[in-house]
């Protein structure tokens, strides 16, 4: 008579237990409905690789949109139900989810989805890249350019001249966007603070003409 075979063991990965210190870096880490903070994340690109730059900066543009589609909802909500709402698994647990629902519903702009979903192309690439990224190498620079150029994006290649620097501008003006009342409000504030840089810049500039 032949032995019965002893039942296959379940694997310890389908157990369903997290390790409290992963659940301890989830907490620490959970988005909640709060502005994120943009200036930190973007001091952090500094001196970053451009790989980094780039996911640093479609993470803070992602939270904002997220944020943006809370304030629009017409009911209150808790931290537990605002994670409820955005998790990973859900209808608007990604940023390609959130983007076509945030432009569906009205929440952004035409303009604004092309930007960020231009962007989430950015971050895709960079995160599976298995190359060293260069936002310079043609394959980058003519997505950025994309994404900068009239009628949706600006150029300014009078204040900076490098495709980093100019996707991280266009960048912090997409990032006003999310949070200001809409593009029109978002572009005078920004145009304020462009022209505020030509002029030092022109100051600065040794070829400036002497003051009388």
């Amino acid at each position: 008579m032949s032995e019965v075979a002893p039942e296959p063991k379940r694997l310890s990965i389908f157990n369903g237990s997290t390790p409290k210190s992963v659940k301890t870096l989830r907490r620490k880490f959970r988005r909640g409905f709060k502005l994120p903070d943009g200036d930190n994340m973007l001091k952090e690109q500094t001196g970053q690789s451009d790989r980094a730059a780039v996911l640093i900066t479609a993470a803070l543009l992602d939270d904002l949109l997220a944020f943006k589609i809370g304030t629009a909802f017409k009911f209150d909500f808790d931290e537990a139900e605002f994670e409820k709402i955005f998790r990973f698994e859900g209808p608007l647990g990604s940023f390609s989810a959130r983007l076509e629902v945030a432009v569906l519903f009205g929440v952004i702009e035409d303009e604004t989805f092309q930007q960020l979903n231009i962007i989430r192309e950015l971050r895709n690439a960079c995160a599976h890249s298995t190359e060293k990224v260069n936002l310079e190498d043609s394959e980058f620079a003519n997505v950025i350019h994309r994404l900068i150029a009239p009628p949706i994006g600006f150029t300014t290649p009078d204040i900076v001249s490098s495709t980093r620097n100019q996707f991280v501008l266009e960048a912090a003006f997409l990032a006003r966007v999310l949070v200001a009342k809409g593009r029109e409000v978002a572009r005078a504030e920004y145009m304020l603070e462009v022209n505020k840089i030509r002029a030092q810049l022109h100051d600065a500039s040794p070829d400036k003409p002497p003051q009388p």
